[in-house]
């Protein structure tokens, strides 16, 4: 495995400087931070493990590789780098809230994977006695170059170096029930002002069997009855995950230099465009004039545009233009002129959901 070895380790230190937040010493789980170049390599060999965050921020095949990641797993990834000696362990054993993948690229480096004691935990523990303190690894292993460890959240693991080492950290942030609950409540509060509304509970003390409870309880039988016809919607539950899942999906972070601050003049109804393939998008129809487009978290409204036109900008990387679109909105019944398309068509390719053919 050729990334982030001893060279590129070097490179990155000469270039770095004290006191760089994203470099860290960590030993018996503390972490201290990097101060000195002169006493580095003494505390690495007396113990210590470096630990260097956010490395795709700074090393570009990182970057690139990190950026592959993300579309693959469909969320931001992120790559720390950890640097041991010999039978340094850097953290104690203990337990991500995320998934993780080690990619040992320089020695030997011995896990130790526990089974969890929490199933899916949103939040990292340290080790606690009474949980995994007499329980057996389940796997016990040695990674060498090349070698990749998948670690789901939750599962205890400690590491230990066998000889001077490097392993990557990859980790892949997850989306719960609950976070899709929670984003369903924001976009439900959008278009329903039950959930906008202001709860009679100024004062708290009143409540009991007074006229406030009876105004409490009739306003959280309409939550619960607006939010109950979402979920018994099994189909209209399944939009807010992929809409979910497209709001915070990856930002494609390819820049075309001649797409930059695109201007009107700059095109007209003849060029030929076409939706980014990296960018997902959906739509909601907000009102009866008004529609939502989200795009690898991006959010855009547009009015007095028909969703039928929007949907065909952006449903598949198949080439359009400005002309084809107002013909077809002709079919449809809709009167638009190359200034309503042109409008939308300026903010999604100066976005990076639509580039340009010609």
């Amino acid at each position: 495995m050729d990334l982030f070895q001893w060279t590129d380790l070097n490179d990155f230190l000469s270039n770095s400087r004290p006191k760089d937040r994203s470099i860290n010493l960590v030993g018996g789980g503390k972490k201290t931070p990097f101060l000195s170049h002169s006493v580095l390599r003494e505390q690495i060999i007396s113990g210590q493990t470096l630990e260097i965050d956010n490395l795709q921020e700074v090393d570009p095949a990182i970057r690139g590789f990190c950026d592959s990641c993300s579309d693959d797993f469909n969320t931001e990834v992120n790559i720390n780098a950890y640097v041991s000696h010999p039978s340094a362990q850097g953290f104690n054993l203990h337990y991500d809230f995320q998934d993780v993948f080690i990619l040992q690229t320089e020695g030997i480096k011995r896990w130790y994977i526990y089974e969890p004691s929490e199933l899916w935990p949103c939040e990292e523990k340290l080790f606690e006695a009474t949980e995994s303190g007499n329980a057996s690894p389940y796997l016990d292993i040695e990674l060498k170059p090349g070698d990749v460890l998948y670690i789901p959240r939750g599962h205890w693991h400690k590491a230990i170096a066998v000889e001077p080492c490097i392993h990557l950290t990859v980790t892949v942030p997850y989306t719960s029930g609950a976070d899709v609950l929670t984003h369903l409540i924001q976009q439900l509060s959008k278009t329903h002002p039950i959930l906008r509304k202001d709860l009679p509970i100024h004062s708290i003390r009143g409540l009991g069997g007074s006229l406030s409870e009876h105004r409490l309880d009739k306003q959280l039988d309409e939550i619960a009855d607006k939010l109950l016809e979402v979920i018994a919607d099994r189909n209209q539950l399944k939009q807010f995950v992929y809409q979910h899942a497209i709001q915070n999906s990856p930002i494609s972070k390819e820049i075309e230099m001649p797409t930059l601050a695109i201007r009107g003049q700059d095109f007209n109804a003849q060029t030929r465009f076409k939706r980014n393939a990296n960018q997902a998008c959906m739509l909601n129809q907000l009102g009866e004039k008004k529609i939502e487009l989200l795009s690898a978290g991006q959010t855009f409204q547009f009015e007095d545009m028909p969703i039928s036109i929007i949907n065909n900008l952006v449903a598949d990387n198949t080439a359009l233009c400005g002309e084809s679109l107002i013909k077809r909105a002709a079919t449809e019944g809709y009167s638009l002129d190359w200034q309503d398309i042109e409008k939308v068509i300026l903010v999604l390719i100066n976005h990076g959901v639509l580039v340009f053919l010609d």
